[in-house]
């Protein structure tokens, strides 16, 4: 699990949350409330199709009008194995991790490829 995750407030500007992304070089950012509760997810694929597709000026539209909700979350207490079915049923790339329902860290499907990799190779 990443402890440092890029998140970002729902009333960001999607050009913000793009800003975010790219500071951090990563493809998802994780929307959260003031309680650090997650709210959503704003991606790559959502700045594709939600808003450059369509023609909308990413400085003009908050981030909570084009994220993805509700995100599909995994909970601190479950394992690797639980957490890799979690992202390969529900097609995601990251899974926000919570404990008691605030977020604390994320893990991405290339975090457990690398955890396989390592695991094989090490032997």
């Amino acid at each position: 699990m990443r402890k440092e995750v890029a998140t970002c407030s729902p009333r960001a500007s999607v050009l913000t949350a793009v800003k975010t992304l790219k500071r951090l070089n990563t493809s998802t950012v994780i929307i959260i409330d003031k309680e650090e509760r997650v709210l959503g997810v704003f991606s790559e694929r959502d700045l594709v199709n939600k808003v450059v597709s369509l023609g909308k000026n990413p400085k003009d539209i908050s981030v909570i009008d084009v994220m993805t909700t509700p995100a599909i979350c995994g909970d601190i207490s479950q394992s690797d194995v639980e957490i890799a079915n979690l992202i390969i049923s529900q097609k995601v790339k990251k899974v926000p991790i919570l404990k008691k329902g605030k977020l604390v860290g994320v893990v991405a499907e290339s975090d457990l490829l690398k955890y396989l990799a390592e695991s094989i190779f090490s032997k």
